[in-house]
């Protein structure tokens, strides 16, 4: 597709199934236009534990969406990772996700 609105689907697709190639493809380029991939950069950033870059991006959010409280709590979380205030966890774990609505927030809006 030629829009951004069937590339983020189909992006999301991709990530249900766990093509993460895919989602790069498809969802990378549209970080600019697309909440949906700007919070896919945020996730990818923090599966390499790139805290300070998952944050940097997270800001652009929570400029966007000001009353998005789980954009600062995952900004938060990423900052005490940065600083060793927690342990960062192990994002090969199916248990870690940047914070549950990261990538469930867009579809909220």
């Amino acid at each position: 597709p030629d829009s951004v609105h069937g590339k983020e689907l189909l992006g999301e697709i991709a990530i249900a199934r766990e093509d993460w190639e895919m989602a790069d493809a498809l969802l990378e380029p549209l970080v600019d236009q697309s909440t949906i991939a700007k919070e896919y950069k945020v996730k990818r950033l923090a599966d390499q534990k790139n805290w300070g870059a998952a944050m940097d991006q997270l800001s652009i959010l929570i400029q966007l969406y000001p009353e998005n409280s789980d954009y600062k709590r995952a900004y938060l979380q990423f900052k005490d990772y940065r600083d060793g205030v927690t342990p960062a966890p192990d994002t090969d774990s199916e248990e870690f996700t940047p914070s549950a609505t990261i990538t469930n927030a867009a579809a909220e809006e």
